[in-house]
């Protein structure tokens, strides 16, 4: 059995550009629109990173949500960005894990393996859980 070995950080303030919604500014690069339905920010993301065959960075995430009840419901952006397991960042967002700095940017494609995580609280905005 192969050991599998990988690093885990909990990331805020980073957007997701949105399937289809990109534009193409130059020739050479492709740039996120900047139309507010165009990416989604997530309360938190919890980004694992591992390692693939050749040594190559693979970014797997868990998108947690806060939400002021169970009953809140997700925004129309979050709505839509369910339906896909793959996420281009928008912009750039550096974190350090043990360490090790990474950056995510338009380059890299993260990937969600499982649903959105909401977490919330009662009316008096105590902790609840999560669902």
């Amino acid at each position: 059995m192969k050991n599998i070995i990988f690093t885990l950080a909990l990331v805020v303030m980073i957007m997701f550009q949105m399937k289809g919604k990109s534009v193409v500014i130059s020739s050479q690069n492709l740039h996120p629109c900047n139309d507010a339905g165009s990416y989604f920010i997530p309360d938190f993301v919890a980004l694992k990173v591992t390692k693939d065959d050749k040594g190559k960075d693979i970014f797997d995430i868990i998108v947690i949500d806060a939400k002021l009840t169970i009953d809140t419901d997700f925004t129309p952006n979050q709505k839509t960005v369910k339906k896909f397991s793959t996420y281009t960042p928008r912009g750039e967002t550096k974190f350090k894990i043990a360490g090790k700095e990474y950056t995510l940017d338009s380059d890299i494609t993260v990937t969600r393996n499982i649903d959105f995580i909401k977490s919330f609280a009662d009316e008096n905005g105590v902790y609840k859980g999560l669902n």
